[in-house]
């Protein structure tokens, strides 16, 4: 009995002793020690944390997407295809197709699948007419050669109408990304279809004061192709003139 209550006062004076040391340790001491492992050290804390850097996409402008640097200044390929689609409120009225190739001319857009084939480099014109395989020869200087394209109608741009565009936003037009534009005269409204890659007009709408919307349209074109084998001459066809 007497064996139990030394041990627990030499344990009570153990505890004691431990507490003293701890409240007497000082700035200088290098930490206390428990079973000879040392104390963890303090991770000391900066005094300013600095602000993560985040940065900002730059936003697209008026100006970074400006008409005038985007349109061509001298549209034109070496060959070309489109179909012209015309359409009034909607409603397609005209169109033909036109190959051009090595100076020769594919024009088909006629009555009944009639089609004219102009070979400038021989000065010839024909007239095909498939239900009678049939072809009338032609002086050539009878063939006007101003049709609608989109190279001229980008050519026939006035400086007014580039410099007064408002650009809208882009659109995937046969494949080809299209920036559109916007031009206001009164109260008409056109909307332009600009090849981003070209920088020629593909698709045109002009809306009239009063109601009426006509729409000109450059479908599928392709530039800078060989055409060859389209702007051969059908077999077994009765030539006349």
């Amino acid at each position: 009995m007497k064996k139990s209550k030394w041990l627990i006062l030499a344990l009570s004076l153990l505890t004691v002793s431990l507490l003293i040391a701890g409240c007497g340790k000082t700035d200088a001491d290098p930490g206390y020690v428990v079973d000879d492992k040392p104390a963890p050290e303090e991770t000391p804390t900066p005094e300013k944390e600095l602000e993560p850097t985040i940065e900002v996409e730059p936003v697209e402008t008026e100006e970074e997407n400006s008409a005038a640097d985007l349109i061509s200044d001298n549209p034109v390929a070496d060959s070309y295809y489109y179909e012209y689609v015309v359409s009034i409120n909607g409603a397609e009225q005209v169109g033909f197709k036109i190959w051009y190739y090595d100076n020769r001319i594919r024009f088909e857009g006629g009555m009944d699948g009639e089609t004219f084939y102009l070979d400038y480099n021989k000065k010839q014109a024909f007239l095909y007419m498939p239900a009678e395989k049939t072809m009338i020869k032609m002086p050539l200087d009878s063939m006007d050669s101003d049709w609608d394209s989109p190279f001229l109608m980008t050519a026939d741009l006035e400086d007014s109408a580039i410099s007064g565009m408002k650009y809208l936003g882009d659109e995937n037009l046969d494949g080809k990304e299209c920036a559109v534009y916007e031009y206001a005269l009164g109260k008409d409204m056109t909307t332009y279809y600009i090849w981003k890659d070209e920088g020629i007009i593909i698709k045109l709408k002009a809306r009239i004061e009063g109601g009426t919307t006509y729409e000109y349209y450059f479908k599928d074109l392709k530039i800078n192709e060989n055409f060859e084998m389209e702007l051969e001459i059908p077999d077994d066809v009765q030539i006349i003139g």
